[in-house]
Order: C-alpha cells, then structure tokens, then sequence
C-alpha cells in the first residue's frame, strides 16, 4: 500500500529515456508500451519525441534550468545544432516555447497555409518533400520543411492554369501567389452578360428550390456537416454559372490580358479583360480612327468634303453641377483610409516618429501654460490607439488595413508574451530594432480621421499636423486606396463626373454619367478611373496636378462607355444603405442623387 500510494512520480526526463530505450533498444512500438502500461499512445509518441532533445539541453532539463514547455519546442526540430542554436541563441528572458518554435519553423510553411491548400500536401511529398510534426500543439500540426518546394509547385500550377486561360484569345496573361504581389489595378475592356440557356434555367430553378427549403436550417446552424456542404456546393454551382454568362467583345480580347493570383482560401482568382497602358492607347486610336473613318463615310453619302475634327478639350461639352459635396460619413470614412495609410508608412519611418514623438510631447509638456492652447497633434501620446478598423472599409480598399495589421503581427511575435518581461526586453534590445518599434507604437496611435460628429474648429489643428506627417513620410494614397464601386454609389453622380473630368478622361464619360441612372453613373465612373490613379480632395496630400496638358494622349475613351453599363435598380444595391445621413445632413451637404 505504500509503495502505491505514498510514492513519487517518475521524473519526466527519466521517462523520457525509458521510453527511448524501449524503441530503440528493444523495438517496442509506441503502442505496445502505451497498452503495457496503461498510457496513452499519444503520450508515449510525445515522450519519444523528446528524446530526439539534444543531450546538453537534457541535460539542462533533468536539473530543472529547462521547462517542459520549452523541450516541447526544442522538439519540432531534429537536428540537434538546429535546437542548440534556437535555444541559446535567444535572450534567457525570451526563451518561452512560443519563441522558440517560431525560431525553428521561420523557414519552414506550416500545414494549413493557403499555399499548402493550393498544391496540396500529397503533391508535396511526391515531389519528395518531406514534413515535421509539431506532436505538442493542438491538432498535432505539419510543418513543410522545403518553402522553395511549395513555391515552385505553386508556380508550376499557376503557370499551368495561365496556359489554359491564355487559350481562351487573351494577348497576355499573368500569375503571381497572391493579390498584393499583382501591382496596380488595371482597367478592363467591356462585357456583357448573356441570357442562361434553357439547360442552365433549369438547372437554376432546381437549385434556388433547393436553397428555399433549406435555407431556414442552414441559417439556425441545425444541418448535418454533410448537408451543410451540399448547401454550399448548391451556392458555388450557382455563381459557376453566372460567371460563365459573363462574355466579353471577342475583337477587344486580342488587345487585353488576364491576371491570375491565390486568393486567402488557396483558390486561382482569375481577373480577365485588363489593359495596360499601351493596350489602352491602342484602344483609343482604334476608337478615334473608326469614329472618324464613320464620320468620313457619313459625309461622303451627303456628298460632303470630309474635315476632320480637333478633339474637344476636356470639360467643355458637358457643365458639371457647382457645389457638389462628399456627405460627412464619406467624408469620415475616406480619412480612415487615409489614416490606415498614413500608419503604415510611418511604422517604416523611425526617424519621422522620433520627431512626431518628441512633437506630441512638447505641446502638452512645453507649450501647455496657454501658448499651445488649442493645438492638438495628429499622434496622442495617451496611448490611444488608431481609429482605424477594417470592419468599416470596402473589400476594394483593404491593403492599409490588413498591411497594419501584418506589422503589428510581427511585432507581436517578437515582444515577450509575458508583458512583465517587457522592461527587460527593451534594455536589451539593440537601438535600431527599438527604433523601428517606436515608429510603429507612434504608428499606432495616428488619428487623422475627420469625424462626422465633431466639430471642424475642434479637430482642424489635429488634421493640419497630420497633413505635415503626411508629407514627411511622403505619403502615396494611390498605393492605398483606388475609386471602387462602394464609393461610387455614396456620392452623387456630380461627384463622379468631376472624377473623370478631373482625372483626364474623354468628356463623353461625364456626359455619359450626368445622363444616365445612379447605376450607369457608378459602373461608368469605375471602369473609367479603374488604374487612374484618382483621388477625391481629402486623400490628396498637395494640390492635384492639372488633369490634361498640352498635347497629353487622353486614353480613357468611348470603349469604356458600354451601352448596358448598368439598370436603374433605386431599391437594390445603389439604395441608400445608411451610411448617408440623407434626412439630418441634406440640408448640410445635399443629398444624394438617385
């Protein structure tokens, strides 16, 4: 009874070595010891693992200068330099598990990557991969050990699928391994939408019948795993063949190109019918020259002499409404982006925070008995963090959000988990790579939004000290944010017209959008702007330039002006979706053409 109950559990290390030699000295499997013993299987595979712990760091355990937690780490790796390294390579202070097996996998794709989805672990292994198991995190995660591997795999897929879309007539086609490697977005030729043949109306009436009776399951969350991904393979069906009625004019398809990229799930997004700046001037001599060739046959029939005309200056056939203003949430929300933005660029610029910092802190410390009154600084030294939430932004304009968001990750790797360590981080921590924390801490804190609800004399100092951050670290809002749809549909239509006019385009396009419905306005005005380069007053850090000089070739013609560019829908997705304050504002700023 003793021996039973009043007894000390075998030391972990000591286990650690039985186990050992049961595998490897006596050829038991980690079954058999599990099922001798009354451990679990898992347990034993853990134990063996740990073995593979180089000696010294053992060592280290067995006298307890090593935790559990940290030999569990140490186990991704087998290589025992490998583990010395990331150990004694990190700061005693910062040697937590976390840290550790970052250090041993910062080189390695872990199993759930959305690259890893796209090839696909078997493709991986047969091309001769080979895989760590992470036995100690929860689900027993994978690691890719070969990132090159991936990446010449992923590209042989992606240029393989480029092949296949090329067939289809395009002049060009392009991939890369995500969107944001793909560079400025880029105008698109035309399209159309065909009517769903008698096959695919069939097949659309059996799906939405199916949808109808178990969308009320699907939405309580009361459907079987199986029925739910029925349910969904019913949808995706459903946009398949959408997106096969989507054509484009086969005589533009020889001048444009398509662009293939992974998207966050590890799927090919293919993006079709884009033009570069070449294909765009091709397409506009096209156009002019077959306007005027239609001009020289009209008047030959009349028996006229033909003359060709001077094109019209931009601005002079069309009268755009004086007046016209962005409503103050549009307003609120542009300076959101524009603060993402700015954020960015100064986490990258240390030397820019240093003197925003030292700024901040003098006005309050320096200024503060009465000759700073008033003046507030664009970063709040409190800390306060950053207005800036993605939740509010539109899927064309979230690169500053998700860049942020990619920073503060990275440094969250780095920092100690334990904030009670952070004092003696930072006494440790080389000068530069505190530099370069400060600058995304000071980041962090940048407010340059231009609040709906507060009064303009309250944050003018705020915005004016943001726009003399923004020219220090010159900033690009054309690297951030580009004229979407989203933003189309809250503005008036006399909005977007002095878009197009002010970015150079054909003044047909703003005649175009001041005739036709809310919804014509909005795809004229995107696909017009679409790699232009636009940008409304509040995102612009000085003066816009003048539109058209000289002589300049204005490229943004009549092809882009589609006769079904659009229908008037008041009730559907141009509907006032509330970020408008059409009832209180109206009065303030007017209100929103339908």
């Amino acid at each position: 009874l003793v021996e039973n109950l009043g007894r000390t559990n075998m030391p972990v290390a000591d286990e650690v070595e039985a186990f050992r030699k049961l595998t490897e000295e006596d050829g038991f499997s980690p079954e058999q010891i599990g099922d001798r013993f009354g451990i679990s299987h898992t347990t034993v595979r853990r134990r063996v693992k740990l073995a593979k712990v180089s000696g010294k760091i053992m060592e280290e355990f067995r006298a307890g200068h090593v935790t559990l937690d940290q030999m569990e780490a140490l186990a991704v790796a087998d290589d025992h330099a490998e583990q010395e390294a990331a150990f004694y390579g990190l700061p005693e202070w910062n040697r937590d598990g976390r840290q550790i097996r970052a250090q041993l996998t910062a080189e390695k794709i872990r199993g759930d990557n959305r690259l890893v989805r796209f090839v696909g672990l078997d493709a991986y292994t047969n091309a001769g991969g080979s895989v760590t198991k992470d036995l100690f995190s929860e689900g027993t995660e994978l690691y890719l050990d070969s990132k090159p591997l991936v990446m010449k795999l992923v590209f042989e897929r992606l240029a393989a699928a480029a092949q296949g879309v090329e067939a289809e007539g395009w002049k060009w086609t392009e991939y890369f391994a995500s969107e944001r490697e793909c560079g400025q977005h880029l105008p698109t030729i035309p399209s159309f939408k065909r009517e769903h043949t008698e096959a695919e109306n069939a097949e659309v009436a059996g799906i939405m019948a199916f949808i109808e009776a178990n969308e009320p399951g699907y939405d309580a969350g009361e459907m079987s795993e199986n029925d739910q991904e029925a349910y969904d393979a019913k949808i995706a069906r459903m946009d398949e063949i959408d997106a096969d009625c989507i054509g484009f004019d086969r005589e533009l398809v020889a001048f444009a190109g398509a662009r293939l990229f992974l998207n966050h799930d590890g799927e090919i997004v293919v993006r079709r019918g884009l033009l570069k700046m070449e294909e765009q001037h091709e397409l506009a001599a096209r156009e002019r020259a077959k306007a005027a060739e239609q001009r020289e046959a009209d008047a030959l029939l009349r028996g006229e002499v033909f003359t060709p005309e001077p094109p019209t200056p931009p601005g002079e056939t069309q009268e755009i409404e004086e007046g016209a203003v962005l409503s103050a949430a549009v307003i609120e929300d542009l300076t959101k982006y524009r603060t993402a933005a700015l954020a960015c660029e100064l986490a990258e610029r240390p030397d820019v925070a240093l003197a925003t910092l030292v700024h901040a802190m003098a006005l309050p410390l320096v200024y503060g008995n009465g000759r700073g009154y008033g003046l507030t600084p664009a970063v709040v030294i409190r800390p306060t963090p950053a207005p800036i939430n993605v939740s509010t932004a539109d899927e064309d304009n979230l690169s500053a959000f998700k860049a942020f968001e990619e920073i503060g990750a990275h440094w969250l790797a780095i920092l100690p988990e334990n904030a009670a360590q952070l004092w003696t981080w930072c006494f440790a921590a080389e000068p530069e790579q505190l530099q370069k924390l400060l600058a995304y801490l000071v980041a962090s804190t940048t407010n340059a939004v231009a609040f709906r609800h507060e009064a303009a004399s309250f944050g003018a100092n705020r915005l004016a000290h943001a726009e003399k951050l923004a020219e220090a670290v010159n900033l690009d809002m054309g690297k951030w944010w580009r004229p979407g749809r989203e933003f189309f549909k809250r503005v008036p239509k006399s909005i977007a017209a002095q878009a197009v006019t002010e970015a150079g385009c054909d003044p047909r396009t703003s005649a175009a959008i001041l005739k036709g419905t809310k919804a014509e306005a909005v795809d004229i005005a995107e696909r017009a702007l679409e790699g232009r380069g636009w940008l409304p007053a509040h995102l612009r850090s000085r003066p816009a330039p003048e539109t058209v000089h000289e002589g300049e070739d204005v490229s943004c013609e009549a092809p882009y002006l589609t006769e079904d560019a659009g229908e008037n829908d008041p009730a559907g997705e141009f509907a006032d979706d509330g970020h408008d304050e059409v009832g209180a504002l109206a009065s303030v700023y007017g209100p929103d053409e339908e």
